[in-house]
């Protein structure tokens, strides 16, 4: 990730806060996992061109591309999305969280998800076993709390 000032970071916060989603990226392969594994996912959709080219360059980390499914109505402007994940969505939210507003909870949240190496996996009834376990318990709990924080529609006032 570049070095951004601070009032680029604040600027990237409001963009993030307004129009993007701070979340989890789940991938799986059970030829060699044992578990899926979570990483941190920023991304930015919106039909302003602009706003995503200046992320990605401002940033110099994460993609941008069109989605495969881009507006069906004529009259809709096509998007472009920008996406970062792993290290990067995590230097991202660690650099912006000081102004982030509306998903700040959500970023702390993220930034909480333990991270974990494939190798702590051991075999079932050693404690190498059991620490993976639990480490990836603890990750489903988070993945499933930031979904819920997610999730459209009326919140409940708290």
């Amino acid at each position: 990730m570049n070095e951004i000032t601070d009032t680029q970071a604040a600027y990237i916060a409001g963009i993030i806060d307004g129009e993007g989603c701070v979340t989890f990226a789940k991938s799986f392969n059970p030829k060699t996992q044992k578990r899926p594994t979570f990483k941190a996912l920023v991304l930015c959709v919106n039909t302003d061109h602009g706003v995503i080219d200046y992320l990605h360059q401002t940033l110099g980390c994460g993609i941008t591309y069109k989605p495969k499914k881009n507006p069906t109505n004529p009259r809709w402007n096509p998007l472009l999305r920008y996406q970062a994940s792993s290290g990067d969505a995590r230097d991202i939210l660690r650099r912006i969280r000081p102004y982030m507003i509306i998903k700040g909870e959500i970023a702390d949240t993220v930034l909480s998800l333990p991270q974990r190496n494939r190798t702590y996996w051991g075999k079932p009834g050693t404690q190498r076993y059991a620490d993976g376990m639990a480490v990836y318990e603890e990750q489903l709990a988070i993945v499933a709390r930031v979904r819920a924080m997610n999730k459209r529609g009326v919140k409940d006032a708290a």
